[in-house]
């Protein structure tokens, strides 16, 4: 039989290309070159341009994911995450994901989502350059989104409203609805510090910080 503990075996998560995308099992396998790969996660059929509805972890990494504490989806649907540690060792439990944005060790605001983009932002939510290299079609479709740019650790710009801005490689941007726009921007001036928090967790319990 087959195990993720064999030497010879690499199991990790694949996507379409761009991530975004809706794309074949087929596709996916002949695009990244694997052997096999097999369908391991919720999708909204009516849509073909969102992730995944789960979080995905890759080396360590959220590279996207709905905070679980504002999502219907997830933890809160006995949706199961299947993962393998950093021994190999598989399992499959529900894991949900919280995602806090703070300053010098204030907390600002909790994100509704990293890299998802849903049918309307109430929340707060952050996009980095591993999928999107601006906002431009995103605040087209939303236009009275405010926008944070983060670069280095601090915060470099703040947009207008509507405005599309370009996203800095290893940086990222905190998309923000205009009821809060208020408060991010008199808490997050340019030339503040932010750390994104990316805790996960099984059950109520926070296990594991993937990221700070």
């Amino acid at each position: 039989p087959i195990s993720p503990v064999d030497s010879n075996i690499l199991v990790q998560p694949m996507e379409s290309n761009s991530g975004l995308e809706r794309q074949t099992i087929l596709q996916m396998v002949q695009d990244s070159g694997a052997v096999a790969g097999v369908n391991a996660d919720y999708f909204d059929m009516g849509t073909n341009n969102s992730p995944s509805l789960g979080m995905l972890i890759d080396k360590g990494e959220l590279l996207h994911g709905y905070n679980s504490k504002f999502s219907s989806l997830g933890i809160n649907k006995n949706m199961a995450t299947f993962m393998i540690d950093e021994n190999n060792l598989p399992s499959m439990e529900y894991y949900g994901v919280n995602v806090t944005i703070t300053s010098n060790g204030n907390v600002i605001g909790e994100a509704g989502a990293k890299n998802i983009i849903a049918s309307s932002v109430s929340k707060p939510i952050i996009l980095d350059s591993h999928y999107y290299k601006s906002t431009n079609e995103i605040v087209a479709k939303h236009p009275t989104l405010y926008t944070i740019v983060v670069q280095d650790g601090y915060v470099s710009y703040q947009s207008l409203s509507g405005e599309g801005v370009d996203i800095p490689d290893g940086g990222y941007v905190i998309l923000i609805p205009e009821k809060d726009a208020n408060s991010y921007y008199s808490s997050l001036p340019v030339g503040a510090s932010v750390e994104i928090e990316e805790k996960i967790y099984m059950s109520s319990d926070i296990s594991t910080a993937v990221s700070s």
